[in-house]
């Protein structure tokens, strides 16, 4: 293609941009997670003024991008003005409890020591006098030379002197003074004189150590002034569950799982071109979406393989072996053989067991992935035969492979139900290697309630005349949903849909919203037990009277399949007109529920961002700015930001400039300050107040000459510029705060020049 020739000095000369062996570390490259960060910023926003904050435990599958998340947990927890205390965990801090406290004590003072503090009135300031004060000087020395200092009046801690004499002494498991620690962290904490985030990744090593994770409970469970976020795989929860007693009462808990929207996984393969000025649009094959369709079925969503997969499609592209990012056969061999250089998978008996296998073999090897490890062989031969008939394989068929993966040892059968016996790694490589003779396998990590959404996606999307089809894991009864939904229409109605049911009035409400110019939504409740396991689904779609007819007739034809092999299948269906926006907005005026507001708004945003960003829609993304301002209550200073640049790049100066201004009233960022001090400069300038406009721009070229090179990023900014005698701005993606404030200054400074000068 031309287009792709043009650009092949570029791509040729940068590195790849996917980075499929770290975690994300900027903004811009994040992907996905609405739901997971509407949490986390709720939750830090309580614990900004909250005495003893929720605790945060970000838990999922290795490769799931719990670290990645965790990283825009410390940039979150930094906006909101947090000094933020990282603790990467390894085996050797679980050996001991002074071990693991040293490490803690050690990241948190040399963190606060180079935390900048200013309070109103007063200059910033570094507590206890920065690094180079005599409190972190004694540290060291205390800490790493083993020199107990002579007067003691010029040290307030007492940990690090315990931890020194108990090295100088050797004293094995030696006990430590859990009140002494406490204490010293008072101390931290009211010198530093903001809440405290302590993020711990790779908390498994923990799981090993009750001890550790009980001392952690009793120093911070009764300690103001600090928040606790830990990272972890699913194994370690049933631990700290057990410690916590139970832990929901103290932690947040944050499943982290692949991408579940196949919009998520198309977001984790653009952005990485949007930020080197390659357009993704061009890159991929033509029929972008049926491309995004397939990488996120191959990758099961997980970021991890969505970046890998695309880093082999990228570099095949650099090579010059393809015009384009295109998955086939060769892209999938390949990041097969990427996954053989991290491993011997010769030493891996269930990698060689899985080579052997037909197609027929690794097809039911799927279905009981599909399904996951709740089920008996027998139910889950019965879920297929429901939702998919008896096109592949009879039910004597399927039981004798089952038993034949089981013998091979590929399956194992706790509780007589078959699940994959291999690790993360023996999933990944199954998986490409069944991609290559054609075979989907994604090993379920969800409910079965999601697995039986997936299934009814299936049908339905295969059905023509319908669209925009969500699915929700949101136990209810069916008999409830047609009640909830009417109540949610009717203006009349004093009902609090969000309060009697959270999930349910938000699935409404976003259904609602997505299909408003679609006149109608069906709403489909389903009930399904097998076995011992049981999953409720809500199902929203748009659709008309016909559509409702084919799939009320498909539904009933899964139920009969269901009532012949004895499994309970009970669905209720209901076509809804969508209401007046008006209607909607009051309900959440209205509504007790301040946690379903904050989460809407935040719904909102996202799909603000997402308009003007990604689908360059000028009329959705301006429709979402002016929902979020219905919004009650005062927006926090990024969206106040986000909104404000929105109506900034349509040309409503004067509102956004309002709102600019509040988002510097309010904030605690220095990243969204910046960002707000110099888009109300623009606003200055677009207007024609060339003076104020100009000191204003000046005033942010001074800011963003004193921030970091964090503070200064941005996912994008409009970039002023002088055209024809005139002020203009111009949309530069990703942008660095201070190159785009100084390049318009010099612009608007020789605008301002007298002509003879």
């Amino acid at each position: 293609m031309d287009l792709i020739n043009s650009q092949q000095p570029r791509i040729a000369s940068q590195p790849n941009p996917y980075d499929f062996a770290n975690p994300v570390t900027r903004r811009e490259f994040f992907s996905g997670r609405d739901a997971e960060l509407r949490d986390i910023r709720y939750y830090l926003d309580q614990g900004k003024n909250a005495p003893k904050p929720i605790n945060l435990a970000i838990l999922g599958p290795r490769a799931s991008g719990k670290t990645s998340l965790l990283n825009m947990v410390a940039l979150n927890a930094e906006e909101r003005g947090f000094c933020v205390v990282r603790v990467d965990l390894d085996e050797s801090d679980a050996e001991s409890p002074l071990a693991f406290f040293f490490h803690l004590f050690d990241s948190l003072l040399s963190t606060a020591c180079r935390h900048s503090v200013q309070k109103a009135g007063s200059e910033a300031r570094m507590p206890f006098g920065g690094i180079q004060g005599l409190t972190f000087q004694t540290y060291l020395d205390i800490a790493f030379a083993y020199n107990t200092p002579a007067d003691r009046q010029q040290f307030p801690f007492l940990f690090p002197i315990q931890y020194s004499k108990v090295t100088i002494s050797k004293i094995e498991n030696a006990r430590l003074s859990t009140n002494a620690l406490g204490s010293d962290l008072r101390i931290i904490s009211k010198e530093v004189g903001v809440p405290i985030a302590i993020l711990f990744d790779e908390c498994n090593v923990l799981a090993k150590s009750r001890v550790i994770l009980e001392m952690l409970r009793n120093i911070f469970m009764s300690l103001p002034g600090y928040m606790l976020v830990f990272t972890g795989t699913p194994e370690l929860f049933p631990v700290m569950d057990e410690v916590f007693s139970p832990i929901i009462r103290q932690f947040k808990k944050i499943n982290v799982r692949g991408f579940e929207k196949q919009e998520e996984t198309k977001e984790c393969a653009e952005k990485p071109l949007e930020a080197i000025g390659v357009d993704p649009q061009k890159m991929f094959d033509a029929d972008t979406r049926h491309e995004m369709k397939e990488l996120h079925n191959i990758s099961s969503g997980r970021p991890y393989e969505v970046q890998l997969i695309c880093h082999v499609m990228y570099r095949r592209v650099q090579e010059k072996r393809a015009q384009q990012m295109k998955i086939d056969f060769t892209v999938l061999e390949d990041v097969r053989k990427e996954l053989e250089t991290s491993q011997d998978v010769s030493s891996r008996p269930i990698i060689q067991a899985v080579r052997s296998l037909s197609k027929p073999e690794l097809q039911v090897l799927g279905r009981v992935a599909f399904w996951g490890p709740a089920l008996s062989a027998e139910d889950i031969w019965k879920l297929r035969f429901i939702f998919a008939g008896m096109a592949e394989t009879n039910r004597e068929e399927f039981l004798k492979t089952v038993a034949k993966l089981q013998d091979s040892g590929i399956l194992d059968s706790p509780g007589n139900h078959p699940r994959f016996a291999g690790d993360d790694f023996d999933k990944i490589y199954t998986r490409y290697l069944a991609s290559e003779r054609g075979v989907r396998i994604g090993f379920s990590e969800t409910s079965l309630a999601m697995s039986v959404g997936s299934a009814l996606r299936a049908r339905i999307t295969a059905l023509k005349g319908g669209s925009g089809t969500q699915l929700y894991d949101a136990p209810i009864p069916a008999t409830e949903i047609g009640a909830l939904a009417e109540a949610m229409v009717d203006p009349a109605s004093s009902l609090d849909v969000f309060v009697l049911n959270e999930v349910v009035g938000e699935t409404l409400y976003k259904s609602f919203v997505l299909h408003r110019d679609d006149g109608a939504i069906y709403i489909l409740s389903t009930l399904l037990r097998v076995g011992n396991a049981s999953a409720d689904v809500i199902t929203t779609l748009s659709g008309n009277d016909r559509f409702v007819k084919t799939i009320e007739s498909d539904i009933g034809l899964v139920a009969e399949r269901a009532k012949e092999v004895g499994v309970e299948f009970t669905s209720m269906g209901k076509l809804l007109r969508v209401p007046d926006l008006e209607i909607l907005v009051e309900k959440i005026v209205q509504s007790g529920n301040q946690r379903t507001k904050e989460s809407l708004r935040a719904w909102h945003e996202m799909q603000m961002v997402n308009a003007h960003l990604g689908a360059h829609d000028v009329k959705e993304s301006l429709f979402q700015a002016d929902m979020i301002r219905r919004f009650p209550d005062a927006l926090s200073d990024t969206t106040a930001n986000n909104v404000g640049y929105v109506l900034l790049a349509k040309g409503d100066t004067k509102t956004a400039a309002d709102l600019f201004r509040h988002a510097i009233g309010v904030s605690t960022s220095r990243n969204v300050g910046l960002l707000a001090r110099y888009n109300l400069s623009a606003c200055m300038l677009l207007d024609g107040d060339l003076e104020n406009g100009t000191e204003a721009l000046r005033q942010c070229v001074r800011m963003g000459e004193e921030a970091s090179v964090e503070d200064r990023a941005s996912a994008c900014l409009l970039c002023l510029a002088v055209t024809d005698g005139r002020i203009t701005v111009k949309e530069v993606v990703p942008a660095n705060i201070l190159d785009v404030a100084q390049a318009g200054l010099f612009a608007v400074e020789c605008l301002m020049k007298p002509k003879d000068a």
